[in-house]
């Protein structure tokens, strides 16, 4: 199988301060980037690597990014990415350094390219997000030029920090939960006025064929799987039905394609 690459650069707790410059945070990137997974353009991508700065291994801030990636099934790796690395920091150490343009045209400034990023190479394609634009991810980006060359990797500039560009969300999260909520308050309306336990039961068993319809939607299992404060969450005040939604919200597999996800455009850059 083509291994299709995300490359997701300096996405970590370090940076909180310097995301805030540009009104972004940590948690606010995670849904993002699962936003971007979830939708057409992103469940191409079958391969992950995020960087971190200086601490190896994951950040409490890539969780929901690493659960989400978890229940796809898709493979994810952990990489140290230095940043502001200059040529004597290698001295005696055999390693291919390539020039650093985050500075300009400074001869100290360089990039040590290691065996991971040499097996990007391979990559069917690879694409990068993360923090921040003309400096960590100009790193990224003179690794990437040189293991790929000028046109092989793709830059994600609505999901780079620092470029300035708006990420919009490219699933409805909100319809999707003012739809289920609907859904929700029909039913429990319904519940309140049963006249007896058969048709409490009969309620519940329908109530879970309605939701069953909803999983097949993209957007609505974003929203079940991955809530945020800024959507809501999605529960029910009559315990049964509340239960019949924990039950089924559980049983979604997104392993499987969603409905109008088309593959066949997920990458068509």
């Amino acid at each position: 199988m083509k291994k299709h690459t995300l490359l997701i650069h300096h996405f970590e707790e370090t940076w909180r301060d310097g995301l805030s410059r540009y009104g972004m945070t940590p948690e606010v990137m995670a849904h993002n980037i699962i936003d971007f997974l979830h939708s057409p353009k992103g469940r191409g991508i079958n391969d992950v690597i995020l960087t971190t700065w200086e601490m190896p291994g994951p950040c409490e801030v890539q969780t929901p990014v690493l659960e989400y990636l978890k229940a796809r099934g898709i493979p994810f790796e952990h990489h140290v990415f230095g940043y502001g690395e200059e040529r004597e920091m290698y001295d005696g150490m055999n390693c291919t350094l390539v020039q650093a343009t985050r500075y300009g045209d400074d001869h100290d400034q360089v990039v040590c390219i290691e065996d991971w990023h040499r097996a990007l190479a391979k990559s069917a394609s690879v694409s990068l997000c993360g923090a921040f634009e003309g400096e960590c991810i100009q790193d990224a980006e003179d690794m990437l030029l040189h293991v790929r060359g000028e046109h092989g990797y793709n830059k994600l500039t609505d999901m780079i920090v620092g470029t300035h560009e708006t990420y919009w969300r490219k699933l409805d999260v909100e319809a999707a939960f003012v739809n289920a909520r609907s859904l929700i308050e029909e039913f429990e309306e319904k519940y309140a006025e049963a006249a007896d336990l058969s048709e409490e039961e009969q309620l519940v068993t329908l109530f879970k064929k309605k939701l069953n319809k909803l999983t097949k939607d993209a957007a609505f299992q974003l929203l079940a799987l991955c809530p945020s404060e800024d959507v809501g969450y999605l529960y029910s005040e009559t315990e049964a039905l509340d239960d019949a939604l924990t039950e089924v919200v559980q049983a979604i597999d997104i392993k499987k394609n969603p409905r109008a996800l088309e593959l066949d455009t997920a990458l068509s850059f």
